[in-house]
């Protein structure tokens, strides 16, 4: 019984929610746009808990990354999980209890007139 409880424990999957308000202050597209030349990638962590069986509380927002990133409009919009030690470290030496997960976003980006490259 122990074994089978803790193998329901120990797999677990982490899930990460990308949310792109569709308001009208910075819309994404995921087609190009004429306009858009600026080509900009924006990263961040979301730290998870129990080998990712503890959600993130909210989900990563891409309006907010690409507008700290000063980006007007964005297009070709690619999302992707980067794995490497900075990642996996954390996640061997706490034995999965913290479970940080680093997206990355890119894409091109309109930007205001006077913020020009």
């Amino acid at each position: 019984m122990k074994l089978i409880l803790l193998s329901f424990i120990f797999i677990s999957c982490s899930r990460l929610e990308f949310a792109a308000q569709t308001s009208e202050s910075l819309p994404i597209y995921w087609g190009s746009k004429p306009g858009h030349d600026v080509f900009i990638k924006v990263e961040g962590t979301v730290p998870l808990y129990l080998w990712g069986a503890v959600d993130s509380p909210l989900p990563v927002s891409l309006e907010q990354a690409f507008s700290k990133a000063g980006a007007v409009s964005v297009s070709k919009l690619s999302v992707y999980e980067v794995s490497g030690w900075d990642v996996w470290w954390p996640r061997i030496l706490s034995f999965g209890m913290y479970w940080p997960i680093k997206w990355q976003a890119e894409a091109f980006v309109q930007k205001p007139k006077n913020q020009e490259r």
